[in-house]
């Protein structure tokens, strides 16, 4: 069983640094001309944080792939997506500065004991 948590761990957590790098990386593109093919390439291509992001997403999926083989996809795909939201509106607050208001923390709270029933 703890290598199952591991495996979710690992995957809602990359899932979230993925959200917070691409984040990164389109604010990083404001000014830049994304329908050119040059601004394309310099704004999305070259963009370190969100090849990071992409790159985070598919370590995630590889995590979320290996814990549905221990576990049932009804508990595997609720616990990963809401635990993800819940990280992400965390770390955003945090790192990207955004406001929780408090539907923000009672529906977190929600989640959070949707996923404790689920578990149980």
């Amino acid at each position: 069983m703890i290598k199952v948590i591991l495996l979710l761990v690992g995957n809602v957590s990359f899932n979230a640094a993925a959200n917070l790098l691409m984040k990164i990386g389109m604010k990083r593109t404001e000014g830049v001309n994304l329908a050119s093919v040059n601004g394309a390439i310099h704004g999305l291509v070259l963009n370190p944080a969100l090849i990071t992001g992409v790159f985070s997403y598919a370590i995630s999926l590889g995590f979320y792939i290996f814990a549905l083989k221990k576990l049932n996809l009804s508990i595997a795909y609720p616990v990963s997506v809401s635990a993800a939201i819940v990280l992400v509106t965390i770390a955003s607050s945090i790192w990207l500065g955004e406001s929780i208001s408090a539907n923000h923390i009672i529906g977190s709270i929600i989640i959070m004991f949707g996923i404790f029933i689920l578990t149980r």
